[in-house]
């Protein structure tokens, strides 16, 4: 029967489930219904499809399908009004395209957002939790990423890698063994004597210091080095409370050597740093000294600079000279010569040169004037005779300062060779 359109009230069928609408080679184009129309399934119509005027349909059971695509979005009816599968129900995979954002929160507060080809970016200071709110990784800043646990953070591998600087608050408790690539850096009293091993510093691990010098305590029990002493001075106990200090050996007039010079060519013979109070009388043995040029007078000097300038002017002396060939005698009186004349006309070569022991005496703590007395043999380039001296005399100039340096130089020219020693007399 071919029908072009029926009307009335309603279409009826005399059976339920009695009759097709449409078959499978004979269907109908299109469906027209009314807003609000409802559309209905099964024997008690349990199942509806219900059009919602200008918004669309909608079901009140389950809607299945296949494959569902949406033009624009899936959206719940209401905020938190559905939720995307169910704890028996659960999707499978989820896939989102570049720059995809998941957002979380009434006002996607919490943001998580696919960065191509690089990986995931959690949106601002937002941090990833873990277990409860105390124990999270987020980054406080575009620089600083921070990781918080409530007690321990444990890294388990064999081997992790730090390519920074560490800097660690608390207390560093170490099962193994620290290797360093470079010298590490302590600060100053962290080191205790109970982290050094029994006979670990050798003397080549000690700091250098000066030659000659002896470590020993002071009155605090901290280390101290002892001074070098003078050749000849022994190491002396001061008592409780005080290092030791080097001396000159117990006995009265004890000669300490105190330095030895042997001069070649030389303007001068200098004694420095080396006078002082440590005794109040010295001694020098000059030995084989003459001139580059015959007949020079020698001379001894002194001074209160410490030989940063000599005194040359106002020294007086009496010296008498017996000739040992005729056993003739002269003498010799100055008021103000260069300096403490010890001999004149001293020969230019090496035989019978002047040979002496001399004498310095003074307060050397103080401006006190030194005084010169000594005993020598020469022989005269004048006479030709080789001659005993026996002289005394003083510095008589203008003097503030002790003496405390000395010096053997002659006339004119240079000392062409001679060795001097000089000693220290013990005051007692």
């Amino acid at each position: 029967m071919a029908v072009t359109k029926i009307t009335g009230a309603g279409l009826g069928l005399p059976n339920a489930d009695g009759n097709a609408l449409g078959g499978a080679s004979n269907e109908w184009s299109d469906l027209y219904l009314a807003d609000s129309s409802v559309i209905y399934f099964g024997n008690d119509q349990d199942i509806t499809l219900t059009h919602a005027a200008d918004t669309g349909l909608t079901t009140n059971g389950t809607f299945q399908a296949t494959t569902i695509t949406a033009t624009t979005a899936v959206v719940p009816d209401a905020s938190d009004g559905a939720a995307l599968g169910t704890t028996s129900l659960e999707w499978s995979d989820l896939y989102l395209a570049d720059g995809a954002v998941v957002g979380f929160g009434d006002d996607q507060d919490v943001t998580l957002t696919h960065v191509a080809d690089t990986g995931l970016l959690l949106n601002s200071t937002m941090a990833i939790q873990f277990n409860d709110a105390s124990q999270y990784i987020n980054a406080p800043s575009a620089t600083v990423l921070d990781i918080n646990a409530t007690d321990e953070i444990e890294l388990n591998a064999t081997l992790v890698d730090i390519n920074a600087n560490v800097e660690i608050s608390g207390t560093a408790t170490t099962t193994g063994v620290h290797t360093f690539t470079a010298v590490p850096v302590f600060p100053n009293n962290t080191v205790e004597t109970a982290d050094i091993q029994d006979d670990a510093v050798t003397l080549a691990k000690m700091a250098s210091g000066t030659d000659g010098n002896i470590i020993s305590y002071d009155a605090s029990g901290n280390p101290v080095a002892i001074a070098t002493g003078n050749d000849g001075q022994v190491l002396t106990s001061a008592g409780a409370g005080q290092p030791p200090a080097f001396e000159n050996a117990a006995g009265g007039g004890a000669w300490t050597l105190l330095n030895a010079q042997t001069v070649s060519n030389a303007a001068t013979l200098d004694f420095e740093s080396i006078i002082s109070s440590t005794y109040n009388l010295y001694a020098i043995h000059v030995f084989d000294f003459h001139p580059v040029s015959g007949g020079a007078e020698l001379y001894l000097q002194s001074s209160e600079d410490n030989g940063s300038s000599y005194n040359s002017s106002n020294f007086q002396f009496h010296v008498t000279k017996t000739n040992a060939d005729d056993s003739s005698y002269l003498a010799d009186v100055s008021t103000g010569t260069t300096g403490y004349t010890l001999s004149d006309n001293v020969k230019g070569d090496n035989v019978e040169n002047f040979h002496g022991l001399v004498f310095i005496s003074a307060d050397f703590n103080s401006g006190y004037q030194p005084k010169f007395w000594h005993q020598a043999f020469t022989k005269s380039t004048a006479t030709g005779h080789s001659t005993f001296h026996t002289g005394a005399g003083t510095y008589n100039g203008s003097q503030s300062s002790a003496t405390n340096a000395l010096r053997l130089t002659f006339s004119t020219g240079n000392i062409s060779a001679g060795t001097a020693t000089i000693y220290g007399i013990a005051k007692s």
